[in-house]
């Protein structure tokens, strides 16, 4: 081995100086001269080079170059070489073979060249691109910028505020602490291939993260972070901190962690994940699965058949247009359909169920809810709790109050369920089922009390046909007429039919004789001590 002491004495045994001063006077305001390119042999060289600025060349064999005091430029040439900069800042080549270059103190740039090299920046604010090969790229301390280039490659920004780029390849790109921006810019190659995969990791700091056209896995780690998948099927993950997440294109999973994060799926048939606080989560185009976690989220899912589910805390959950699903979860949850034929369960808590347009079908669950499914052929039920459910007047809606004491409007068939119900405005029918009910007659549904005390209302004028009650039992359900305020009252008229088992209910008002409802009643007639007259006003 060939070995190079160039302190500004002697090289070998000519006297030549390495970037020393020759003490030859000023250059009359002249730039200096370019440092000479010295060269060391075709063996493996030891040079350790002295003050001033070098240029040296090492040639072939398994070179170690150290730059001494001066701005360096150093060129490893074939072979495994190892290239220090140290003092200065110094330009570090390489060049083929796996090669170790390190900075040190200065402003440095280091390329790493052809094969599979070592490249570690240093204190300063430093340049590092990899080359071709499997490249490890550190940029230490100080603001880097780091360029994996070809390859798989593995790059640290250390300390500081650093840019990385991975480049083609499946990389791992690590931002660490500081505020970094990191991109794999990989992109479609005409054989098909994809590269740009592999993994990133924002580590500490704020940082913004940019995936290429493979399957990645980027890590925004702690601090306020802005991660963008870029294409492929991703895995997005924001870690703590108020992040915000983008899946581009493929069929990304995205989660959120602790903090407050913007979450958007893009396209493609994506998972999304909230995390523990508030978060604001989108799905985008495609078939998506957005999962709230807890705290109070609002998730939308937009274009696609998707699945929304709150889980904890108070939410706010949009279907947008496709066929979608959405689950409140624990809480007091607001749920919206928009169009397509949608699915809403509000879970537990007092939640607000509106499904807008389409067919929907609504669940109320356990809680006091409000549901309304609007536009199109609905069904609607409230489950556990004293609810408030709402049909189109003239469609074809179906409300189930079930168990609590409900409220149930429009629709063309209404079914109380267990509980004190009160039931109106149905086309078809209505069923107070068991418990203490009130229904609100019209000429067009047929109203059954069901087990309970029940009390159907009739308000004079209201209707311009015969409302017929289909169980109505004497002693025990009541039949209250509304009478307008100042309306002479005048005879009471029952009618019995024994064969159809029938009251027929007549009364005078203002000297007009109106039919108030025909009732049911079995083997024992209606009688007066089972009707009771309210006046609007009184």
């Amino acid at each position: 081995m060939a070995v190079l002491l160039l302190l500004g004495l002697a090289f070998l045994a000519g006297i030549v100086s390495f970037g020393g001063d020759d003490g030859g006077g000023d250059n009359g305001g002249e730039e200096p001269p370019e440092p000479p390119l010295l060269q060391g042999t075709d063996g493996d060289d030891d040079v350790t080079l002295g003050a001033g600025n070098d240029v040296f060349e090492a040639l072939g064999g398994n070179d170690a170059l150290r730059g001494g005091a001066g701005n360096d430029a150093l060129y490893g040439g074939p072979g495994n070489d190892t290239l220090v900069g140290q003092f200065g800042s110094d330009f570090l080549d390489g060049q083929a073979g796996a090669d170790l270059l390190k900075g040190g103190f200065g402003f440095d740039d280091l390329l790493g060249g052809p094969g599979n090299d070592t490249l570690q920046g240093g204190a300063g604010g430093d340049y590092l691109t990899g080359g071709d090969g499997l490249d490890v790229l550190l940029g230490d301390s100080g603001n880097d910028l780091l360029y994996g280039d070809a390859d798989s490659d593995f790059v640290d920004g250390g300390d500081g505020d650093d840019e990385i780029d991975g480049g083609s390849g499946a990389n791992t790109l690590i931002g660490g602490a500081g505020e970094d921006f990191i991109g794999n810019g990989g992109t479609s190659t005409p054989d098909g291939t994809i590269p740009g995969s592999g993994e990133i990791y924002g580590d500490a700091g704020e940082d913004t993260v940019f995936g290429a056209d493979g399957n990645e896995f980027i890590d925004g780690g702690s601090g306020s972070d802005s991660l963008f998948g870029g294409g492929g099927d991703d895995t997005v993950e924001g870690r703590d901190g108020f992040d915000s997440i983008y899946g581009g294109f493929g069929n990304d999973l995205l989660r959120g962690g602790p903090g407050e994060d913007y979450m958007l799926a893009g396209e493609g048939d994506d998972l999304a994940v909230g995390g523990a606080d508030n978060d604001f989560m989108f799905g985008g185009e495609g078939d998506d699965t957005l999962l709230g976690r807890s705290g109070n989220d609002l998730i939308e899912g937009e274009a696609g058949a998707d699945s929304l589910n709150g889980e904890e805390g108070d939410d706010t959950l949009f279907g947008g247009d496709g066929d979608d699903n959405l689950q409140g979860g624990i809480g007091n949850d607001s749920l919206r359909g928009s169009t397509g034929d949608d699915l809403l369960a509000g879970g537990e808590g007092d939640d607000t169920l509106d499904g807008i347009e389409g067919n929907d079908t609504l669940f109320g669950e356990e809680g006091d809810d409000v549901l309304d499914g609007r536009l199109g052929v609905n069904e609607a039920r409230g489950g556990e709790g004293n609810d408030t459910l709402f049909g189109t007047l003239g469609d074809a809606d179906t409300l189930w109050g079930d168990a609590g004491d409900d409220v149930l409007f429009g629709g063309a068939e209404q079914y109380g369920g267990d509980g004190a119900d009160t039931l109106s405005e149905a086309t078809q029918r209505m069923d107070g089922g068991a418990g203490d009910d009130m229904l609100q007659l019209n000429e067009a549904a047929l109203a059954f009390g069901g087990a309970g005390a029940d009390s159907f209302g009739f308000a004079v004028g209201s209707t311009t046909g015969v409302p017929e009650i289909g169980d109505f039992v004497p002693g025990e359900d009541t039949l209250v007429i509304t009478v307008p305020a100042g309306a002479t009252v005048g005879e009471l008229d029952l009618s019995y039919e024994a064969a159809l088992e029938a009251t027929t209910v007549t009364l005078e008002i203002d000297g007009t004789e109106v039919t108030i409802a025909r009732a049911l009643t079995g083997a024992v007639p209606l009688t007066a001590s089972d009707i009771s007259l309210v006046t609007v006003g009184a």
